[in-house]
């Protein structure tokens, strides 16, 4: 119906990174490993959401992102211009609006992902920055309880929200007067972000990490995307040759 009504198609698909392929994956109930590092790259769940993926391009719901992924130049310039009707993409990704295209502030709306017909999940997970204390540092204790203090007390949950615009740790901190406080995301969003987030909590999948992790992901992002978004790959032959070089690397 947008393309249709608008002639603008629905999404975009990342070409050179993962945050398109992965987070429909996962929310449909696949993943790259298991974790005793068996691929699972090329299950038919793999394949089904490849070619799900490849018919929105074919019709044109569906395009590929401009400059090949969601934080280009390219992308940033197109979308702020109208470029698209959405976005999916993690819950840290509402302050590349923001920062980079703000033309478009009080005409996004933060929803969950559309479900699958066929069963998953009601969202997905993928990200989160792994803040770390260095141990050369010359005051490691007073760094863990810096760390401590901004990540899992409720105060600095609350700023996590505010300052950031990332979704807190803690979900005690959700729906608290505190975190109800006027900002910029609420600004250039609405008030209703927490609301809705409450709703998909409970159907969140676990992402598999095991130290082949990192591989498939750079198999995704340089091979699977690529063959599928520009290249016009067939699914079932794209998902069996990246699992097969997935399972050359762990050999």
């Amino acid at each position: 119906i947008v393309l249709e009504k608008t002639g603008k198609p629905m999404c975009t698909w990342e070409s050179n990174d993962c945050w398109s392929i992965y987070p429909l994956v996962n929310q449909h109930g696949g993943d790259w490993l298991t974790p005793d590092n068996e691929v699972r790259m090329d299950e038919q769940v793999v394949i089904d959401t490849l070619a799900f993926m490849r018919s929105m391009l074919d019709d044109g719901t569906a395009v590929a992102c401009p400059g090949g992924n969601h934080h280009s130049e390219e992308y940033y310039g197109w979308m702020n211009a109208g470029g698209c009707a959405s976005v999916s993409m993690p819950f840290w990704y509402l302050n590349r609006f923001t920062d980079y295209m703000p033309d478009l502030a009080g005409k996004m709306k933060v929803a969950p992902m559309p479900l699958w017909s066929d069963g998953g999940h009601k969202s997905a997970q993928m990200g989160g920055t792994g803040t770390a204390v260095v141990k050369t540092s010359e005051h490691v204790d007073i760094a863990k309880e810096w760390l401590a203090y901004a990540t899992l007390s409720f105060e600095g949950c609350v700023n996590t929200w505010l300052i950031l615009g990332f979704d807190p740790i803690m979900t005690d901190v959700y729906g608290s007067e505190e975190m109800k406080a006027p900002n910029k995301f609420f600004d250039y969003y609405d008030d209703t972000i927490f609301d809705m987030l409450k709703t998909i909590l409970d159907d969140i999948p676990d992402t598999c990490l095991t130290e082949y992790f990192p591989a498939a992901a750079d198999i995704v992002r340089n091979e699977m995307a690529y063959d599928l978004v520009i290249g016009g790959g067939d699914p079932a032959e794209i998902a069996h040759a990246c699992a097969e070089e997935l399972r050359d690397a762990i050999m």
